[in-house]
């Protein structure tokens, strides 16, 4: 699978951005190795979000890298695998669920790390 790039910037560039279409074309990428779901639960709502775009990407790639590798490693089937994410734009949300099982208790505590 082909990664996409991202600049990690030193500062970060905070900018109004409509987050729906960049979540969109990131998900497209898994499409190949899970049945990826995008909800926007206010789709008709014209709400940008003041967010630095690249980490946000950087982000969501990271948990479905992660989803893909956690399938992978418990031998789910292809048929079975499945990540939602779902976009509340009001609430300024993002939640990315999928059934591998959860996240290792030992990784849990420092998995954002790298983005805070």
């Amino acid at each position: 699978m082909a990664r996409v790039k991202y600049s990690r910037r030193m500062r970060k560039h905070f900018q109004e951005v409509d987050p729906i279409d960049p979540i969109r074309e990131i998900s497209k990428k898994y499409q190949k190795v899970a049945s990826v779901s995008v909800i926007s639960t206010t789709e008709n709502v014209d709400q940008k979000w003041d967010t630095d775009i690249d980490y946000l990407c950087l982000a969501l790639d990271n948990l479905l890298k992660n989803a893909v590798e956690a399938f992978e490693r418990r031998r789910i089937p292809l048929s079975e695998r499945r990540i939602d994410i779902e976009i509340n734009l009001t609430a300024r949300s993002i939640t990315v669920t999928d059934n591998a099982g959860g996240v290792d208790p030992t990784v849990k505590s420092r998995i954002f790390e790298p983005y805070t």
